[in-house]
């Protein structure tokens, strides 16, 4: 642990759920003026953590600390009055209501009882212009694509003016012009003396611009310490306890592998003339930036929306079982093709 005075802390808390521990004696300290990550596989126990240090959850041993000074746990408004904002990977804006709504929502401004719209709008626009969000601020967030959804979030968590910032995966939705909006944005907080808890699977995130990592598997703390000397190799084999060369399996050879999708002139909304070939084993990237098509390509392929195409061949066993573009999502799963959306909770249940 550093020798600065935490902030916000825990010392050898533990957590189970129902009878299955999830935290085995955990401690973390977040110190001012730093940029904490917090790293680990899915289910290491750390969205359980960010949730005993914002309140959310009680621990079942250990101590929460407050400035240093141990107490059993927080309350979310108790953490909400030291300072603690949490931008969550689900996000919790309400659509119908306008950007400012959104970021202001439950700590309004009032005047003689009713909300004070000019000083709502007045530390808004402050905020928005730290983030370069540029569009209108009276707008629907309902209207935006899910990548300004996020940094909408981020603006709601600055508007408190917190003194811990938890960022749990601030960046799996952004395109890399707003990642940098981000990245710069956190720095200066760093340097206003803010504590920040960074969690990302994006090493190179991490070895970027945080200061000090601590890894956790399986529950349990296997490193705390500053992420000078590390690489990205070093950080995954104390994650996953191994060498993360032996993990994967070797890069499928198009010369060898066979071909289990093929498209041309493939049109779906606003994706049009892609083409491109999938091979059995392979990992095909598809890149852009937010609402240049790539959402509506995949949503398109799966058949969730009406696509097109000169051709469109899927195939299995090397011969072709599918000639046209998917009609409806039943289409898809016939045949073995599955879809994980970008935005899970609206648009993770498609019914055929």
């Amino acid at each position: 642990m550093g020798v600065e005075q935490a902030i916000l802390g825990a010392r050898n808390v533990s957590k189970a759920f129902f009878g299955n521990p999830v935290l085995r004696e955990v401690s973390i300290e977040l110190v001012g003026g730093r940029i904490h990550a917090l790293l680990g596989e899915n289910g290491a126990g750390k969205s359980t953590l960010i949730n005993l240090l914002s309140g959310t959850l009680r621990p079942d041993s250990g101590e929460i600390l407050v400035g240093g000074r141990p107490i059993a746990s927080l309350t979310p408004d108790e953490a909400h009055q030291l300072g603690v904002a949490v931008v969550q990977q689900e996000l919790s804006l309400a659509p119908h209501l306008s950007i400012a709504e959104n970021i202001g929502l439950g700590a309004y401004p009032r005047q003689g009882g009713v909300v004070d719209y000019g000083r709502l709008a007045a530390a808004v626009a402050e905020i928005a212009k730290e983030l370069e969000l540029t569009e209108p601020l009276d707008m629907a967030v309902g209207r935006l694509p899910l990548g300004r959804r996020q940094i909408v979030e981020i603006a709601k968590a600055l508007y408190i003016k917190p003194r811990v910032l938890i960022l749990d995966e601030p960046t799996s939705s952004l395109a890399a012009p707003d990642v940098a909006i981000l990245m710069r944005l956190v720095r200066r907080l760093r340097d206003r003396g803010v504590a920040i808890l960074y969690i990302s699977h994006r090493l190179n995130e991490i070895l970027d611009f945080c200061d000090y990592v601590t890894v956790l598997k399986d529950g349990s703390v296997t490193a705390d310490r500053p992420l000078a000397g590390l690489d990205p190799t070093g950080l995954v084999r104390l994650m996953v306890g191994r060498d993360p060369r032996n993990l994967f399996p070797p890069y499928a050879s198009q010369s060898t592998s066979d071909l289990v999708l093929e498209t041309k002139g493939f049109r779906a909304g606003g994706a049009a003339d892609v083409d491109f070939e999938l091979y059995r084993g392979e990992i095909l990237g598809i890149g852009g930036l937010v609402g240049h098509g790539q959402e509506d390509f995949m949503m398109g392929l799966y058949g969730a929306i009406r696509a097109e195409a000169e051709t469109f061949r899927v195939f299995a066993k090397g011969a072709a079982v599918r000639s046209a573009p998917f009609a409806k999502v039943a289409d898809a799963n016939a045949v073995g093709v599955a879809y994980v959306p970008a935005d899970r909770r609206k648009e993770g249940l498609i019914l055929p």
